[in-house]
């Protein structure tokens, strides 16, 4: 299967988790190294922390696994 689009709700209008990137690394059990990340790179290169996320620490994650939902209003 061949994704065209895959879209991430970062400010929580559909999730209502208060930090959604936390809550990716937590089903990626990625956690720990997440939050080093985070308080190395947040406030000065994010583009440097997505980059190390999403192309080195998430690559090859199962999705299919994920237990984040969206909101049942």
């Amino acid at each position: 299967m061949t994704f065209k689009l895959i879209c991430f709700d970062m400010d929580g209008v559909i999730f209502e988790f208060t930090n959604f990137w936390m809550e990716l690394h937590k089903v990626f059990d990625t956690y720990e190294e997440g939050k080093k990340l985070s308080d190395l790179y947040l406030d000065s290169d994010y583009e440097k922390l997505v980059s190390e996320v999403v192309g080195e620490l998430w690559k090859g994650k199962d999705a299919k696994s994920s237990r984040c939902g969206p909101r049942q209003d």
